[in-house]
């Protein structure tokens, strides 16, 4: 039932005219965790050239992503990313780089044994708005 109010706002809110409550702030929706039974939440604060990012995410990999010998596999994880625009308007390209901590859990399909663990991980992307 939560899963559905938070796909249910992020939707409302990634909606072009309701995006932006100003024009540095905002949320966005990413589908994957939604598609696997998880869930996604992230929103954005921007100054200057800048998009500060934190998000929430958890994912369930499917069985046939997984190394034989292994089911159910889920990871949660938390960021926080950095974003430069080298255009003041926050369109065009962009670069981020930020840090991630996963909290995973798999299961061993032989005796049924899970076994959680974490990670923390540097992260770096690109992309166009």
């Amino acid at each position: 039932m939560l899963g559905r109010f938070v796909f249910t706002l992020c939707l409302l809110v990634s909606n072009p005219s309701h995006a932006s409550i100003s024009d540095h702030i905002g949320m966005e929706l990413d589908a994957l965790p939604w598609l696997t039974g998880g869930y996604y939440l992230s929103g954005w604060y921007a100054k200057n050239n800048l998009r500060y990012r934190g998000v929430i995410a958890k994912v369930n990999v499917p069985n046939a992503f997984l190394e034989n010998g292994f089911k159910d596999k889920e990871i949660a994880a938390y960021a926080v990313i950095v974003d430069y625009f080298p255009r003041l308007d926050l369109t065009g390209i962009w670069y981020g780089a930020g840090l991630e901590y996963w909290q995973s859990r798999v299961s061993s399909k032989t005796d049924n044994v899970t076994a959680e663990y974490t990670n923390t991980v540097l992260t770096a992307g690109l992309g166009y708005a």
